[in-house]
């Protein structure tokens, strides 16, 4: 066995990884042969496939034209008896809904063409059909791809020609390690180009994904007033937006010292061109900033008297009053009320003197004079789940026995028709004394609803946490962006989540109930990271399989050839570590939902970033150890010893350690690139979904999705010195994600729910610890190398990456809390305009009273459950009567009955087409 102390103390070795473990450059150049022209398959292959079942491929031509969110219907007693709802409750409760409908961009319907059309899909477009969370990723990925475009010259034109004429670069046969930083010898001054590069890298990644963060702040901005136009976007940049804001700021001092006044009514510049241009309300955006700037100031140089004249002239011919919008201008308006979420507030640890709801409008309405619409005191509602839990048993077990016994479950109450089974009360008729099994659950299940409707008159107990919605997007901003103290102590106040997203059942914890599971939770992932590491070493152990033979007295020659052994050692490691580490999310989330988060947008920003760091650690500083730890081993005993012996030497283990296995996160990159994202163009977790019956399949992950492609991001970063090549994989990886993800999100999959303007600060804040792993990791290769001077160089590169991306999350975080005022402002005028036919303090916004009134209730408190003797049970079996006398005439009217039945199931199959969502479009 090679003795692995010396080898670790002889740091100026470049070939500590060189030996069995790490990649090959012949092993590399295999693996190109082999991946390009499967994903250029992968991708021809589906062309074929799209072509001749467009409908099956995009998801959305099948859904088009559905409304994705149904108003509540009445419950069916004769053909879907399958739920609780449809026979022994009716809900009561209606959200505010603004009916939406799946649609999808038009994209060629040819072979290649369609490729074409979504690469140049613009971000206006994108975001109409496929949802903010979606454009978010979008901006992000072309943020990474316009990162490894700029750094390629760079990386090709100077680092590869000092890497590849050093002087050590001619003492290795290895292509790929001669343009490598590892061809650099010790206290080499080429290791100054290193360094530059180095900053270059970094001050790049750092600009565009500062761009990438102004244009999200810019979107979510609309985003959180419900406007859904974001025209120019792309066009969107540090230069063009500062002189954005100076327009806008001038228009606005302008509209302020001179309104007009017009038909007895106030109408300020904004309104007209809300009514020029219906099409696109005035909003923030550069088009329509610049175009109101523009007309100012052809008009600044004239007299005041001049202007109000002239403007009153035109104004006469184009303006109009508040009640006379234009049709497409109220139509516009009137598609783009914001959601009731918009204009609510979620309160958590709640003070016992303000759960009660009088006593907390009265203080609201204190602060926010007649804008408080609805105060809501969430109850505790955990003894009325217990008794719908028992309600159901009751229920589900009665459907049981219809099927079973073939009874009409409408004939419930009359006993006359209903057959006698005796059997036992428990264990599905094994266990318990011999009843008449429909008249137990009958009389149980009635007992139980009048319990439950016997706790609900009484009253519940209040938890800590309030929802209070205002009449107006201005003091709900106001109302989250200023705090509210009573002395050193501020009401935990925070943007509601809507109200189909939240966890009920966790709004009664406060945040000291909590601090338990928070702590748990952090071991539980301490030990994750730690013993799931051990699998994935074992993974990482199969690159070697020459060892694993040799363990078992076998020779590796007599099994497989070379070129199999060279893909099955490149390759194989790659695709189960990346299957195995799919795991990884489902035990994430479960951890997350122990800390019982209030809704699911925030739970799954926090398994995003919990993901990234596993795949961090596990793939990054894991594979590294695993690889040193492998490498020169013959048997397992070697293993052993390898890791024993590296304890003393880790961090320098770790920066050899990664600059050395370069080409094998080359590999990791190639793989990614060219087969699992041409595989998302099929969505196999679609099906995988599918097959195992878990819910929401058409739904994107973008946990999943985000934390890959920042490993991804992180790679490219940290190795793009190390080894230039890596901006090049980089870049064709970005470019196929930005390709695939554009089109499967506007396309294929349909999102549940929006995780909001919440998921971007979290992205961010992780890929600023990316650029200090890239540059400490170079810092330490450069001690490695005796370079110190190199070293003590990158330092200020650190800290003023960690100081500016600071400042741009300080300067941004503020928007994803809450709109601004002014956008705030201008979309309270349009909606008081045209929905509240200008009273300030309308609601009408919200639809009928009753939706306001339960919007911010658990849906448990509007349940109402039938028994025999309710007036809306007999009107049900009225109207079904009805539709049993209709039907029954038409199948008269028909010649055979066999093709009735074959038309009604065609006709269900057709209503099947409805699809449950949530997005705002």
């Amino acid at each position: 066995m090679t003795d692995t102390t010396t080898t670790l103390s002889s740091s100026s070795s470049t070939n500590t990884l060189s030996g069995k473990f790490s990649i090959s450059t012949d092993e590399f150049v295999s693996q190109l042969y082999i991946s390009i022209p499967i994903g250029i398959g992968l991708v021809f292959f589906y062309c074929v496939v799209r072509k001749l079942r467009p409908r099956f491929w995009e998801v959305r031509r099948r859904y088009a034209q559905v409304v994705v969110e149904q108003e509540e219907s009445e419950p069916d007693f004769v053909e879907n008896i399958e739920s609780e709802s449809q026979l022994f409750a009716q809900s009561t409760f209606s959200l505010p809904k603004y009916m939406t409908k799946v649609t999808y961009p038009r994209i060629s319907s040819g072979f290649l063409w369609w490729l074409w059309d979504v690469w140049s899909m613009d971000a206006q477009t994108f975001y109409k059909h496929a949802g903010f969370d979606a454009l978010v990723f979008r901006i992000y990925l072309k943020a990474c791809m316009y990162i490894c475009l700029t750094s390629l010259p760079f990386a090709l034109l100077v680092l590869v020609p000092i890497y590849a004429t050093s002087h050590a670069a001619s003492n290795t046969e290895e292509g790929l390690t001669q343009i490598s930083i590892n061809s650099v010898g010790e206290q080499s001054d080429r290791l100054w180009a290193a360094v530059v590069g180095c900053y270059i890298f970094t001050l790049i990644a750092m600009y565009y994904l500062s761009i990438a963060y102004l244009r999200i702040a810019y979107a979510a901005d609309q985003f959180l007033i419900g406007n859904y136009r974001l025209s120019e976007i792309d066009n969107i940049s540090w230069f063009s937006y500062r002189k954005m804001i100076d327009n806008v700021v001038e228009l606005n001092v302008k509209i302020t010292a001179t309104p007009i006044e017009y038909g007895g009514k106030i109408i300020s510049q904004v309104q007209r061109y809300v009514v020029k241009q219906p099409s696109e309300l005035l909003s923030d955006h550069p088009a329509s900033a610049a175009a109101a700037a523009a007309a100012a100031a052809d008009v600044e140089a004239k007299d005041a008297h001049e202007v109000v004249i002239e403007e009153r002239k035109q104004e006469q011919m184009e303006l109009l009053s508040d009640a006379e919008y234009t049709s497409d201008a109220e139509r516009t308006i009137t598609d783009s009320v914001p959601s009731i979420d918009r204009y609510t507030i979620m309160i958590r640890d709640v003070p016992p003197a303000f759960r009660d709801e009088q006593a907390l409008h009265q203080f609201m309405h204190e602060l926010f004079p007649g804008k408080v619409a609805r105060v809501t005191i969430i109850p505790n509602c955990n003894e009325l789940l217990q008794i719908r839990s028992a309600i159901r048993f009751h229920s589900k077990s009665l459907r049981s026995l219809s099927r079973k016994h073939a009874f009409d479950l409408r004939d419930l109450y009359d006993d006359s028709k209903l057959p006698t089974i005796y059997e036992g009360s428990h264990c599905c008729g094994c266990c318990g004394e011999d009843v008449n099994v429909i008249t137990y659950h009958r009389t149980h299940r009635d007992a139980l609803v009048a319990k439950f409707r016997k706790q609900r008159a009484q009253g519940l107990a209040s938890t800590p946490t309030a929802f209070v919605t205002f009449s107006c997007l201005k003091a709900a901003s106001i109302a989250i962006s200023c705090p509210i103290r009573f002395g050193v102590s501020n009401l935990r106040i925070a943007k509601a989540p809507y109200p189909n997203d939240i966890f009920w059942e966790n709004l009664k914890y406060g945040t000291n109930e909590l601090m338990p599971n928070n702590l748990v939770v952090a071991v539980a992932m301490f030990f994750l990271l730690i013993f799931w590491s051990i699998p994935v070493a074992a993974i990482q152990g199969l690159a070697n399989l020459e060892a694993i033979f040799n363990a078992f007295d076998a020779n590796i020659d007599d099994y497989l050839n070379e070129t199999t052994v060279t893909w099955l050692q490149g390759s194989l490691t790659v695709l189960i570590l990346d299957l195995w580490l799919l795991i990884i999310p489902a035990i994430v989330t479960a951890l997350t939902r122990f800390q019982h988060k209030t809704h699911r947008g925030r739970l799954e920003t926090i398994v995003l970033v919990r993901y990234y760091d596993c795949l961090v650690f596990m793939v990054l500083l894991v594979t590294v150890i695993t690889g040193t730890t492998v490498s020169n081993a013959e048997n397992f005993a070697d293993y052993a010893e390898n890791i024993v012996s590296s304890m003393n030497a880790i961090v320098n283990l770790l920066a050899d350690g990664l600059s050395n296995m370069a080409i094998y996160f080359m590999l990791y990159v190639l793989l990614n690139t060219f087969i699992w994202l041409p595989l998302e163009l099929f969505r196999p977790s679609y099906y995988f979904a599918l097959y195992l019956s878990l819910a929401e399949p058409n739904r994107f992950r973008y946990s999943l999705h985000f934390a890959k492609t920042m490993l991804i991001l992180t790679i490219v970063l940290t190795f793009g010195v190390m080894h230039p090549i890596m901006w090049c994989l980089g870049l064709v990886y970005f470019v196929f994600a930005v390709l695939s993800f554009t089109y499967t999100l506007s396309m294929s999959w349909i999102p549940e729910f929006e995780t909001g303007a919440k998921q971007w600060p979290q992205v961010y804040g992780r890929l600023r610890f990316g650029f200090l792993i890239s540059i400490f990791t170079l810092v330490g290769l450069m001690a490695l190398k005796q370079a110190y001077l190199c070293a003590a160089a990158l330092l200020p590169l650190a800290g003023f990456s960690w100081y500016a991306t600071t400042t741009v999350t300080l300067n941004f975080q503020p928007v994803f809390n809450a709109p601004s005022l002014t956008s705030a402002s201008q979309k309270d005028r349009q909606i008081n305009a045209v929905i509240n036919k200008n009273d300030e303090n309308g609601i009408l916004q919200f639809g009928d009273v009753s939706n306001l009134n339960n919007a911010y209730l658990p849906p448990i408190m509007t349940v109402e459950y039938l028994v025999n003797n309710d007036v809306f049970y007999r009107q049900q079996r009225e109207q079904q009567g009805k539709k049993n006398k209709k039907s029954k005439k038409k199948n008269h009217q028909k010649e055979q009955e066999d093709m009735n039945v074959v038309a009604a199931d065609a006709g269900a199959a057709a209503g099947g087409d409805e699809y449950d969502s949530y997005q705002n479009a």
